[in-house]
């Protein structure tokens, strides 16, 4: 399986993106990060890569650019791109689900619940059970509770 982490720029470097890489990682996921600024041709890079699960960061104050780089990743890459916003924003407003372009949602802490969820994912079973995740189901939502 593999996940790429798509950030905005390299100022907000971010720890919890190195560790929930390293987790997944030591648990079979390859994992990738492709910063915004910095690639001359990401939605290229991107497709290059060929990722099963996008993940994009979503800072409070950085709503707008996560929003905007979700269209362009799915007009590049196809609109049914398997997308994940995780970060402060969707942990703080989990009622951005409501949008009907943030199909996923994951609230507060990472690992575990990511690594779950990549596993189920990759056995086909259904991950609408997942904890820490809320999901759009196209006219209404599905939240599970949150925990470590």
């Amino acid at each position: 399986m593999k996940l790429l982490f798509v950030q905005d720029n390299a100022i907000n470097e971010s720890l919890a993106i190195t560790e929930l890489s390293a987790y997944l990682e030591v648990r079979g996921v390859e994992t990738y990060l492709l910063i915004d600024r910095e690639e001359r041709d990401l939605i290229g890079a991107a497709r290059a890569l060929a990722p099963d699960i996008v993940v994009i960061p979503c800072e409070i104050m950085g709503e707008a650019w996560c929003f905007e780089m979700i269209a362009r990743l799915r007009l590049g890459l196809g609109s049914d791109l398997h997308v994940v916003v995780g970060g402060t924003y969707p942990t703080f407003f989990p009622d951005v689900v409501q949008r009907s372009d943030v199909p996923v949602i994951l609230r507060g802490e990472a690992e575990e619940a990511m690594a779950e969820y990549v596993g189920l994912l990759q056995a086909g079973k259904d991950v609408t059970g997942t904890r820490n995740f809320s999901f759009n189901l196209g006219g209404g939502s599905s939240t599970t509770r949150c925990g470590p």
